[in-house]
């Protein structure tokens, strides 16, 4: 990912569910747990998110599937591309758009492609999303970019 070698792993849990676990590794030859896609961490909780509907775009880890709900101000999908995205925390979900030319549509577009080829409908990605403000539709945000098409951010 970028300029940083990561190793992924899958671990099982106390609970018998699995999870990925991603290790850089260090020049050093030691590796470091990628603690925040571990964690799937984004800078404010979701359900926060969910209760202010803020209009500044944030980052959040999410599972992206593309869907087909059209409705209120997103009522159009010749204008608008919709995917269902998801906090893996809680498994409370929202429905993203974006213009169906722009940039994060193709990105997102082409990510869930490759999942497929995968045999996997989801893809897990940090996207910028914000609320359009003043706007109805609860639980439906813009997604402003593709972020990173895994969960794993590494720094500059």
């Amino acid at each position: 990912v970028g300029n940083h070698t990561f190793l992924m792993l899958y671990m099982e849990m106390a609970d018998f569910t699995t999870r990925a676990i991603a290790l850089e590794s260090l020049p050093d030859g030691g590796f470091a747990v990628d603690w925040e896609s571990f964690e799937s961490w984004s800078a404010i909780p979701w359900t926060t998110y969910l209760s202010t509907e803020p209009t500044d775009p944030i980052e959040f880890r999410v599972v992206a599937e593309q869907d087909t709900y059209y409705n209120l101000a997103y009522a159009d999908p010749s204008a608008w591309a919709c995917f269902r995205l998801t906090d893996p925390a809680d498994q409370a979900h929202v429905w993203g758009y974006c213009p169906v030319d722009s940039e994060a549509a193709y990105a997102l577009g082409h990510l869930l492609r490759r999942q497929r080829h995968q045999a996997a409908s989801q893809a897990k990605a940090i996207l910028r999303l914000r609320f359009a403000g003043g706007e109805p539709g609860r639980r439906q945000v813009l997604i402003e970019s593709l972020v990173q098409d895994s969960w794993v951010k590494p720094d500059p």
